[in-house]
């Protein structure tokens, strides 16, 4: 059993993995957007009010834009594998319990 809780622990370190490379990428792409010139103009704005301009702004392009969306995506995918892997290992543990229960009760 120990072989289905180290793959379960494997698969939420790797969903927990991806979920953190999800925000570093969705955070850059929204920084690129607060660094606009427009938007950086009111250096002395609070927050709010930059945010506020940035939504207003277009959204970044370039290859920076690009390779934070390509980065998102490749998250994504390797976070849905972690979900399979997870299930499989859930699977798996249960299968062997239900295999241990009647060989338990036989005593």
């Amino acid at each position: 059993m120990s072989y289905g809780i180290s793959s379960l622990s494997s698969a939420l370190s790797g969903i927990r993995a991806q979920e953190r490379a999800m925000d570093r990428a969705a955070e850059r792409i929204a920084q690129s957007g607060l660094e606009d010139p427009a938007v950086s103009a009111g250096a002395g704005a609070s927050v709010s009010d930059q945010l506020a301009q940035a939504a207003g702004a277009a959204l970044p392009t370039g290859d920076a834009l690009t390779d934070n969306m390509v980065q998102i995506m490749i998250a994504q995918r390797m976070f849905v594998a972690a979900i399979r892997v997870a299930k499989t290992a859930d699977q798996t543990l249960q299968e062997s319990i239900q295999l241990a229960a009647p060989a338990s009760g036989e005593r």
